[in-house]
């Protein structure tokens, strides 16, 4: 899953950065639940105004295992 943020800071104010857990649940992306992503990849970007694009995986991707649940059942 792909997003972007505007700004470069999450909400602690610290730059985001990947292999952080974040907890997101979007509904537009078929994310129903609030569900543990891992952020594989950060691109921070200038063009109009400040955005992070965040690479986000399931943190059990590493690890070769289903999750207990899939964030868009």
């Amino acid at each position: 899953v792909n997003v972007t943020c505007q700004g470069w800071r999450d909400p602690n104010g610290d730059l985001w950065q990947p292999n952080k857990i974040i907890k997101l649940q979007s509904e537009g992306a078929m994310i129903y639940n609030e569900t543990e992503f891992l952020i594989k990849n950060v691109k921070l970007t200038r063009e109009k105004s400040d955005q992070s694009v965040l690479q986000l995986i399931l943190p059990e991707a590493f690890q070769g295992k289903i999750p207990d649940t899939l964030p868009w059942l």
